[in-house]
């Protein structure tokens, strides 16, 4: 028996079961709709003015419209609606005031059908930043009852964010023509269309906060 030429048919045989293994579960996750990959619990916040937040669905997918219900009409108004420009359907939700809300339907996309249920809880906004700047600019104030500021000029500047006591600054990011990237204070970043300066920050309880000043156009 030669030793050496069985263990390099193992070998090759393990080699390419890995290989199919690997290829079975990229086409797995190729297969997945890109709401399996929405958090099923997720909190919003009340700001002045009212936001509405919004779920993507995939191109091609479906809601069926008799099993869409939503609960807790007291607290978010939930619906969905196609955008034609961008051939998208969106799931939004309006928070109105502190609470709990949920929403559930099934969703037909690649010939499946599937059920899919997302909760949110609504709270009051509450501002998690000290310092706020792109260079010069000084967008603290307008971080004061929203969590976003839009811009219509182009911003260019070193940034300089920092955290209220009783918050952490986690991250700094900037995206720019769909291209995310994590950056630190002092990072020179220049804001034309479509690009936005995000901060996440963290409370003792664990609570999220991101803010964002974005160059709308």
């Amino acid at each position: 028996m030669n030793v050496r030429k069985t263990m390099k048919k193992l070998l090759t045989v393990l080699l390419l079961s890995s290989a199919f293994t690997l290829m079975t579960a990229f086409a797995a996750m190729a297969a997945r709709s890109d709401l399996s990959y929405v958090p099923k619990t997720m909190t919003y916040q009340i700001t002045d003015p009212m936001t509405t937040y919004a779920i993507p669905c995939d191109k091609g997918g479906k809601i069926l419209k008799s099993s869409f219900k939503a609960t807790g009409k007291a607290y978010a108004k939930i619906s969905y609606n196609y955008n034609a420009s961008e051939k998208l359907t969106y799931i939004t939700t309006e928070p109105i005031k502190p609470g709990k809300a949920s929403v559930s339907f099934k969703y037909k996309w690649k010939g499946t059908t599937k059920k899919y249920t997302f909760r949110f809880v609504i709270e009051k906004y509450v501002c998690p930043v000290k310092t706020f700047k792109i260079g010069t600019r000084n967008y603290t104030s307008a971080f004061k009852t929203d969590f976003k500021k839009s811009i219509s000029k182009k911003v260019s500047g070193k940034v300089n964010i920092k955290a209220k006591k009783g918050w952490t600054l986690e991250s700094i990011a900037f995206t720019n023509n769909g291209q995310y990237k994590e950056i630190k204070n002092g990072t020179k970043v220049t804001l034309t269309k479509d690009a936005k300066v995000m901060a996440s920050f963290r409370d003792a309880k664990g609570e999220y906060s991101t803010l964002q000043v974005a160059y709308w156009g």
